[in-house]
């Protein structure tokens, strides 16, 4: 009960330091906890010993892009305003004053309705309206413009916490320890799917993956005893956690390991691994006196990933004969009917009729994510219990057996009929929705509510195949897309300049990513193609999209352009994606792997003094400032002429032809007899088309035949661009993607 007290107290008080118009609620809660904590917390989250408090009023807020990495041009701001999936929340070149009073208003009406609940359930549903209302109004600290309010409170109470818990250590011991874990195998158990279940299945094996991830953030909070604000990041395969430097902590971090490791083999047996491990932190990394902040998470980072060469070390001695005996009872020779993944040793058999009557055998997982993916696209809210059970024939999912447990509803109806059980539940219980507004308070007051974003829902409210989703006029493929930000690890352990590292900044960092992805990035899908692709995953820092083959190009382009908006044309920050172009009942995990590969061909591109920051398709990697829109510009010219019926179709054939026979190494023709072959096959070409030979179409075959022979210059239909390709390199991919759209949106 101390804990939640000064949880709550770290909040109100910093909220009414930072705000005076606050100054009233801190009283009105009067808690008997020292402030000593807090004072501290709040001088180490700015990153100095001497912070100048500045009133918040119009102050605008820099966004945290502006001031990582490379930096950027201009002054940007934040808009005020609540936080909202459009890009409204996108930051603008401007210097302007911004009014917040409005924003802070709603906050003091907000908490107002708080009144009654517990310290627990106060603090963190107060951190959600937080989240809410002050994630674009800035931190009121001098020197931290780039910081907003929500991020530099939540940074004090978790430090606040961890000081209070070790202020009986010795002085000169660090007091703070940062917890760190990333998932392997994650890609390779989510695609692991039969082609004919996938698009009923995958969606809900993801979101399985999800919940899985999420349990054992908030069994390790419950083991350790913390909160939300100790999380600094939780979002794609991986969560940061800071907490107090004490032996009773590492003894529950060795026990919780043990225990979530114990529980990922029974479940999943060696398909999926997290790896779990902490570093020590000073008081002086965080004010930047010695050992930085980066040299902290460069630390981790290191251990984290030595730690995935030990793959359950912590139960391997134990559970010797688990790992590498050779089983021989029947049911371990069965398969899942879905996944294809052996039945592990004694483990039941759930049967349910699939398509056409066929009985289908399935691991207990698997039959849960088949129910998931039913009922998340009707899914607005979760509750999650920390602990208890609720009586309901709703569907609930305990992942890992580690005592939290999922429950999905549809609407406030079925929230309602829980009223009675939530507010028995008090703080055990959380209300999540996702993607909306629906934290406040408005049912079971006495539960902590809170605000997700989940990229990928929306577009399951009405369910449609691969092959629905992939179809075209006279031609269907589909289009696999991975795409992830460059060199984020980098950015996390030298983007943010010594001298301003600070925990909040950190933090601050980690949710813009993940406001993009899991949130935003609905917004992008909702606007260009909800009936011709899927979100599969978006968050954290990358994302899996299936859907019409030229849809996911474009929404990739799309994506990009919104990501380099976002980041404010930060030139330190890109995003590379790779798509697979299969036919729509092409093998899931053989698609998704296809995509890795082009996505490690964008990853590995080198244009000028770019590297990175491109996108794969057709094995062929473009960057996308210089070569996609040039090569983009000339297929829909091809395209354009094509439909039109002014160019003829055998133009395309001998673009591939010769393409083909010219033995380009090193982007250079050495098939010498290319360039007559080309020269006297153009000439017949514009013979052919007579009078036409001075149009568009002319045009179009005088460049491509000049073209291949300077290389000087290069142009790509008139055009100049920057690449480390031939030019027939260039003008190959540009023709094979006019033929494929032509054939998608031929008529006839």
């Amino acid at each position: 009960m101390e804990n939640d007290l000064l949880y709550k107290k770290a909040l109100l008080q910093g909220l009414a330091r930072q705000c005076p118009q606050f100054a009233e609620i801190s009283p009105r809660h009067s808690m008997p906890v020292a402030d000593e904590f807090i004072d501290e917390a709040m001088r180490l989250a700015a990153g100095c010993s001497n912070c100048v408090p500045e009133q918040i009023g119009c102050r605008p807020m820099q966004p945290i892009f502006a001031t990582v990495g490379s930096g950027v041009d201009g002054t940007w701001t934040l808009p005020a305003g609540e936080l909202t999936l459009d890009k409204g929340c996108f930051a603008k070149m401007e210097q302007s004053q911004h009014n917040h009073t409005p924003q802070l208003k709603r906050l003091a009406t907000e908490i107002d309705k708080l009144e009654n609940m517990s310290p627990k359930a106060f603090a963190e549903t107060l951190l959600t309206l937080l989240y809410k209302y002050a994630a674009q109004i800035p931190a009121g600290i001098k020197g931290l413009d780039d910081v907003s309010l929500y991020d530099y409170l939540k940074t004090v109470a978790a430090l606040s916490l961890s000081l209070s818990a070790t202020s009986q250590e010795p002085e000169d011991k660090k007091p703070f320890l940062l917890l760190g874990a990333d998932f392997s195998g994650i890609q390779r158990y989510i695609y692991t799917i039969t082609p004919k279940r996938a698009a009923k299945s995958l969606k809900g094996r993801s979101f399985y993956l999800r919940l899985l991830s999420d349990a054992i953030v908030r069994y390790l909070l419950k083991q350790l005893g913390l909160y939300n604000a100790n999380v600094i990041y939780n979002s794609g395969g991986s969560f940061y956690i800071l907490a107090p430097n004490t032996s009773t902590t590492r003894e529950r971090i060795a026990a919780a390991v043990r225990r979530i490791e114990e529980a990922l083999f029974n479940e999943l047996g060696t398909q999926l691994f997290v790896a779990i491990d902490y570093v020590e932190m000073s008081r002086d990394a965080l004010l930047g006196n010695g050992a930085t902040l980066p040299d902290v998470w460069r630390e981790l980072f290191l251990k984290r990933d030595k730690k995935k060469s030990h793959k359950f070390s912590s139960i391997l001695g134990e559970r010797y004969e688990s790992f590498f005996a050779t089983g021989t009872s029947a049911i371990e020779t069965k398969k899942d009917s879905v996944t294809g993944e052996d039945f592990l040793p004694g483990e039941k058999v759930v049967a349910i009729k699939g398509d056409n009557g066929v009985i289908l055998h399935l691991r207990p997982s698997t039959a849960l994510q088949i129910e998931i993916g039913k009922v998340l696209r009707n899914t607005d809210t979760l509750v999650v219990l920390d602990s208890g059970t609720l009586e309901t024939n709703l569907l609930t999912a305990t992942p890992l057996n580690l005592g939290i447990t999922y429950c999905f509803l549809d609407s406030d109806k079925e929230l309602t009929a829980l009223d009675g059980q939530l507010q028995a539940l008090g703080d055990r219980a959380t209300i999540v929705s996702l993607n909306g507004d629906k934290a406040l308070p408005h049912h079971a007051a006495a539960n902590i509510h809170t605000i997700e974003f989940y990229g990928g829902n929306e577009m399951l409210r009405v369910a449609r195949t691969y092959e629905d989703m992939s179809e075209g006029e006279n031609f269907t493929r589909m289009g696999v897309l991975r795409m992830d930000v460059d060199n984020l690890g980098t950015i996390f352990q030298s983007g943010i300049a010594a001298d301003k590292a600070t925990l909040s900044r950190y933090a601050a960092l980690s949710r813009s990513f993940d406001y993009f992805f899991s949130g935003y990035l609905n917004s992008v899908w909702e606007n260009f193609a909800p009936d011709r692709s899927q979100i599969i995953y978006s968050g954290g820092d990358d994302l899996f999209i299936v859907g019409r083959w030229d849809t996911t190009i474009e929404l990739a382009r799309r994506i990009r352009n919104d990501l380099k908006e976002y980041t404010c044309y930060n030139r330190s920050f890109s995003l590379s994606g790779g798509v697979a172009i299969v036919p729509p009942k092409y093998p899931i995990m053989a698609a998704a792997e296809e995509s890795a590969g082009e996505e490690t061909l964008a990853k590995e591109h080198v244009c000028g003094n770019r590297n990175k920051d491109s996108i794969s398709f057709m094995g062929q990697p473009l960057n996308w400032e210089k070569e996609y829109p040039v090569v983009n510009k000339l297929k829909n010219t091809l395209v354009g002429l094509l439909a039109a019926n002014k160019l003829p179709s055998s133009f395309i054939q001998k673009v591939l032809l010769h393409a083909a026979n010219a033995g380009i190494e090193n982007h250079t023709i050495t098939n010498i007899k290319t360039y007559w072959m080309i020269a006297y096959d153009m000439k017949r070409m514009q013979q052919r088309i007579g009078r036409n030979a001075d149009g568009d179409v002319g045009c179009i075959i005088e460049n491509f035949k000049k073209e291949i022979y300077d290389t000087d210059v290069k142009r790509l239909n008139g055009e100049p661009v920057e690449s480390i390709y031939h030019p027939l390199e260039l003008w190959l991919l540009a023709a094979r993607w006019a033929e494929l759209e032509n054939r998608t949106n031929k008529n006839t």
